[in-house]
């Protein structure tokens, strides 16, 4: 996986021609291989799929009988719903182990760190010839901290190491470290040497000091003699002795009261499939990508119509507010005009049984402060 826009950008075609896509059944490798690219050099949907694509090319030409099993971890380009539909197509079985797990448990794990290891291997003896050939030109030595890969290299040791790097036995240990065998699982197989919790051993537990044994009287001498209280002491001193020797617990003796802490609470699911491990068809993780995706899709078009909604519900409210200003623009229009017409002095010419009357207009009064018309007198003016 390269983070290049164009393979063959500074890449020479003749590195990447072991991949001839052969069957090599006696040494126990094949050449199909494939150099994906993108923008972020990271695994994706459609990388993984060229992938298997090429895996049914290469299960095809050996004549493999599927299903088969294809171990991988829980990274989310292998949830992807075009991977899981043509591996289920395909009869390519994609098998998880269980996320957030140490190495010590995880077969894969074992087997790259071999690949890992050998890579660097061949990264190091490629620093250390280069840095003799630049001694050899330049005449002064040249340290390997100094050499720098570039891609191009960097694709030449990986194809050095890509069909030698691992055997059959290889692979067998690695799974057999963490208790697979071909016909059975086998947890007892797993190294725990260096395990923080270890199998506690059961040990017979000491007997404590018995003091009656001490508080006999010795034999052979009277009870009023020193000799007799020399020997009580010696007896007395032996005993504090094996107390001090003695492992017992101050908690069982009950002379401390623990505080028992509560165990650490398991790690939060994200929620995702990625919690799920095994079988990818077993557990019908392509139903539940789907059922997940028709579930937030239902989410997100609920979630799209009540925000129509309150968009509604604001035009609604902006326009109740739009014609409200309006009426009372108008209205203080009107009486303005009206104002202007007949303040002080209505112009109307309004008769009420034949005597003349004043319009409402004319009973108002003008602010000189804030050119207000009111009724009464502006408490500004």
């Amino acid at each position: 996986m390269l983070a290049r826009e164009v393979l063959t950008e500074g890449i020479s075609p003749d590195d990447i021609q072991v991949f001839d896509n052969q069957i090599h059944e006696h040494q126990k490798f094949s050449t199909f291989g494939l150099v994906t690219i993108n923008e972020s050099g990271c695994q994706t949907g459609q990388t993984l799929l060229q992938r298997y694509q090429m895996l049914d090319q290469e299960l095809t030409a050996r004549g493999v009988e599927r299903p088969v099993v294809e171990m991988t971890d829980n990274h989310d380009s292998r949830y992807d719903e075009r991977v899981m539909k043509f591996c289920e197509e395909k009869g390519i079985v994609q098998w998880s182990e269980k996320a957030n797990t140490s190495g010590k448990f995880q077969a894969l794990d074992q087997v790259n760190r071999k690949l890992h290891q050998e890579i660097e291997k061949a990264v190091r003896e490629f620093k250390v010839l280069r840095a003799a050939q630049m001694s050899a030109q330049s005449g002064h030595k040249v340290d390997t901290s100094e050499i720098t890969m570039n891609i191009t290299d960097f694709i030449r040791q990986f194809c050095v190491v890509l069909f030698s790097w691992s055997s059959i036995m290889d692979r067998i240990t690695a799974f057999r470290r963490v208790g697979i065998f071909q016909v059975e699982l086998a947890p007892g197989q797993i190294d725990r040497t260096n395990f923080v919790y270890q199998p506690e051993e059961k040990v017979e537990a000491e007997a404590p000091p018995n003091v009656e044994d001490f508080r006999t009287s010795p034999e052979g001498v009277r009870k009023d003699t020193t000799e007799y209280l020399k020997r009580k002491l010696e007896a007395y001193r032996g005993l504090a002795k094996q107390w001090q020797t003695y492992e017992t617990s101050p908690i069982e003796q009950g002379i401390l009261s623990p505080e028992i802490l509560p165990p650490l609470p398991p790690r939060p699911s994200k929620g995702g499939l990625s919690d799920k491990n095994g079988s990818f068809q077993f557990n019908d993780i392509l139903a539940m990508k789907r059922a997940k995706k028709a579930e937030q899709d239902e989410t997100r078009a609920q979630a799209e119509f009540a925000s129509l909604q309150r968009d509604l519900a604001r035009e609604q409210r902006e326009s109740q507010m739009a014609e409200v200003v309006a009426r009372r623009a108008q209205a203080a229009a009107e009486l303005s005009t009206a104002f202007d017409k007949c303040g002080g002095r209505c112009k109307c010419n309004i008769y009420v049984n034949l005597k003349r009357v004043s319009c409402e207009a004319s009973k108002l009064k003008k602010c000189p402060v804030c050119a207000d018309i009111k009724k009464s007198k502006c408490a500004k003016a």
